[in-house]
């Protein structure tokens, strides 16, 4: 996974940002540091490894064609984002605010985004695969196209979700109400539909 050291600040038990010697508490200037990892992620080389960058603003981020693999981006924001043929391995989006983005292409395999909110965002012709979606609020979000395989949806709120054209094959949706939850063409097989589902 990503490889960090601890805050200097005397008694802080909390990882530094990478390259830093800070936490996001402890940093003197948090919004350059943002600034310039901003600026890294959007001109550096496809492939980005190993980076702790939790409890960063990546508001209104614009990528595409980058590979991320063991990141750490837990509790950042990136509220609407376009983010295009982009890979997550393996990589920490737990408690992470995704609202009102666009996820296009994008792969995200074995990856932690539990806890994360994910409202009015659109997922098409993305890879989910294997992925901790427990606990996230997707109000009113889409999936289409896309292959869910294996993802975890565990007492999450996707009240007025849909997911049309979408690989949920053994996908759990345990302790869900999906009265209000649209599927339409969608594979269910060997999927946890334990609260029940409603397809419109």
């Amino acid at each position: 996974m990503f490889t960090s050291e601890l805050c200097k600040v005397r008694h802080c038990n909390r990882l530094a940002w990478s390259d830093v010697d800070y936490c996001p508490e402890h940093h003197p200037d948090r919004n350059g540091y943002a600034q310039s990892v901003y600026n890294r992620i959007a001109g550096s080389g496809t492939v980005i490894e190993q980076q702790n960058w939790c409890d960063i603003d990546l508001t209104g981020l614009e990528i595409s064609g980058k590979l991320f693999r063991n990141c750490c981006f837990s509790s950042s924001r990136f509220n609407g984002a376009n983010l295009h043929d982009i890979q997550f391995f393996t990589c920490m989006l737990d408690k992470i605010e995704a609202e009102d983005c666009r996820f296009n292409s994008v792969q995200m395999l074995s990856t932690h985004a539990a806890g994360s909110l994910f409202s009015r965002s659109r997922f098409t012709d993305c890879d989910l695969i294997n992925v901790n979606f427990n606990g996230i609020k997707a109000v009113s979000a889409v999936f289409e196209e896309s292959d869910l395989y294996g993802s975890r949806f565990i007492e999450s709120d996707i009240t007025n979700a849909s997911f049309s054209d979408c690989n949920l094959t053994a996908a759990d949706f345990t302790g869900l109400d999906l009265e209000n939850v649209f599927f339409d063409e969608v594979n269910l097989e060997e999927a946890n539909m334990t609260s029940g589902y409603c397809c419109r």
